[in-house]
Order: structure tokens, then sequence, then C-alpha cells
């Protein structure tokens, strides 16, 4: 397989996940992005042997700083992020068990259960030495409080056997989650950025809002409207039933 150096943009874009899910504070964005660039800037390194090998002065230089999106970030294009940038780092043999990928993860899993997704998981037997199933045995006891023999039971374990990560990209499908994001996607006046399927520019979002909120004032005016109605329409039926003739009397 190839590999590539993903953009700043796609740094951005998981670090800035990480940092509303949490796994980073304001402090850690750019030492975490600088960190994904090494971690990326690595892999190529020892899959192609002329690239740099990756120093923190050269990360520093390469990703200077964290840049916020000034637009809402869709789950999928977070999980996508993820993928693209997780298939360009794994050349590296220390990607594995770095502490780079165990925070991506988090953020990957973190992303997956506020988008509604779950991880598998699977109750299993605890196996001994010998290969057999675990057996915790407690004594049973009589009425005169003596043992009188053993019961037990298999001792189990949780297991994930697919997170919530996994779950997502099986629904969504390899090719809707497997992102770079160009630059033009984050540029205001490239049509990139209105027609982005990875991120919504956040003044669509906000006139979608207003929109909403017009729509629901509308509707509670129209209500209002219509219990006056309807209050009147009751009034002019107590009138015509009431009998002139009462006021007579």
């Amino acid at each position: 397989m190839s590999a590539f150096l993903v953009t700043n943009d796609t740094i951005d874009l998981i670090v800035q996940a990480a940092y509303k899910y949490k796994v980073v504070n304001k402090r850690q964005r750019t030492l975490f992005g600088q960190q994904l660039w090494q971690a990326n800037q690595q892999s190529m390194h020892e899959k192609y042997p002329n690239e740099a090998e990756p120093t923190y002065l050269l990360a520093r230089n390469a990703y200077s700083s964290f840049t916020p999106f000034p637009r809402k970030l869709k789950r999928a294009a977070v999980s996508g992020a993820i993928a693209c940038f997780g298939y360009q780092a794994c050349e590296s043999m220390s990607w594995p068990t770095s502490e780079v990928k165990r925070l991506l993860d988090t953020v990957d899993e973190k992303n997956a259960v506020a988008a509604g997704f779950a991880a598998v998981i699977e109750s299993v037997p605890v196996l001994g030495e010998d290969g057999n199933p675990m057996i915790v045995a407690e004594p049973q006891h009589n009425g005169a409080g003596e043992e009188v023999g053993y019961v037990g039971e298999f001792q189990r374990n949780d297991v994930v056997t697919a997170t919530a990560a996994a779950q997502m990209r099986a629904a969504s499908g390899w090719a809707d989650c497997f992102w770079d994001i160009a630059p033009l996607q984050r540029n205001p006046h490239s049509e990139d950025y209105e027609n982005n399927v990875m991120v919504r520019p956040i003044e669509i979002v906000r006139a979608e809002r207003d929109a909403e909120a017009e729509r629901i004032r509308l509707e509670r005016m129209a209500a209002v409207v219509a219990q006056a109605a309807s209050e009147q329409d009751d009034t002019d039926d107590d009138d015509d039933d009431w009998d002139i003739e009462d006021d007579e009397a």
C-alpha cells in the first residue's frame, strides 16, 4: 500500500474533535497536532527511506499551531478523518502501541458513541492454564453452619468484539468515511466550502436554526390566534343560547 502525509486541515479536524470530546485541553491542542504530524511522518519515513525522519523541530515548523474550524463538524467527517489518518500512520512499527494512537482511538470511540453507536460486548469464560474454564467455587453450609460442599459458576470476562467506532464505519461504508480534507474545503470563498460534505459551514447551520426558530414562532402565533378565535366562538354561542326573556324577568 502507499502512504501520504495528510493535510494540516485533516489534523486540525481531528484535534478539534479531541478538544470537543475532552481528550485534550485547550493548551494541548497544538502539541497534539504536532504529535499527529510526527506519527504520520514517521510512517512515511519507514515506508519511504528517502523521507525525512520526524523531529520536534520539523513538526513545529510543519504544524506551527492549531487552527479551529469556524463551523460545526459532522461526526461522519471526524470518523473519516481519523480513518484516513490511521491508514497513513500505520506503516510505523511503533504506531500500534503509541500514546498518540491511544488518544486517537479514544476520540474515535467517543465520536461514534455521540453518533449513537455502541460497542459489541460478549461475555466469555476465563480459561485456566489447562485450557478449561475457571470456576469460582463457594462453600455451601447446612442449617448448623457446617460446610457440606461447594457450588461454583464459570468466571467470565466482558470482551469488546467490535468497537463503537468500527460499528460506525461499517454502517457508513468505507468509501464514505475515508477523507483527507483539502484546504479549499475550509476556505469560505471557494465553491468547495459551500458544497463540502464533510463539515457544514457554520453560517448555513445558523441560517437553518434561524429559519426553524421562525417557523416555530409562526406556529405558536397561529395557535394563539386559533385559540382566541375559538374562545370568541364560544362566547358568541353563549349569546345565541341566552333567552332574552331571562333579561326581562
